[in-house]
């Protein structure tokens, strides 16, 4: 857009500037051009993007869990019914136990409702989509559960700034 070499455009206050001089172009016309995939060099991608991943090195952490879940299947019918769940993980420090509580039971009753209720069918000429909504299937509903027993065992690392924090805080 400047014309110039790469090593002669400084950026300053928002814009792109061939140094010593006063030939400049605003990061939003760059931005702008950058989606007009005609007007780019081919070793350039479309679009105004930038992608980086940041966390500390050597700090990887292995949250751990078990989920327990007892059945009865009628013979006859095949009917599953659900007569204990009991969940242990590591969700860290809990500071709202009635949201985290209430996180864990929709991800328990999707995955049940997803094995024992949603049957997903496809037409085997067209591959077409026939349960496509809850019309289809079954809607998972709290009486198709049994109570959830739920413990938290936690346990703080210091690889994480806020772990380090949250282990340094009284417990409640």
């Amino acid at each position: 857009m400047l014309e110039a070499s790469e090593s002669d455009i400084i950026f300053e206050r928002g814009r792109f500037v061939i140094a010593g001089t006063d030939r400049a172009v605003p990061i939003s016309d760059v931005a702008r051009r950058s989606f007009q995939s005609a007007q780019l060099p081919p070793e350039i991608e479309t679009g105004f993007t930038e992608r980086a991943n940041f966390g500390p090195a050597d700090a990887a952490t292995f949250p751990s869990g078990a989920h327990y879940c007892e059945v009865e299947i009628d013979e006859e019918t095949g009917t599953v019914a659900l007569t204990r769940y009991v969940a242990v993980d590591d969700v860290g420090q809990v500071l709202n136990p009635l949201l985290c509580e209430g996180q864990i039971h929709g991800g328990i009753v999707q995955g049940i409702g997803q094995v024992l209720m949603e049957d997903i069918r496809y037409d085997t000429a067209s591959g077409q989509l026939l349960s496509g909504s809850f019309q289809d299937y079954c809607m998972p509903r709290a009486g198709d559960f049994c109570d959830f027993e739920l413990a938290n065992n936690p346990h703080p690392t210091t690889a994480t700034r806020s772990a380090s924090k949250a282990s340094a805080r009284p417990a409640p």
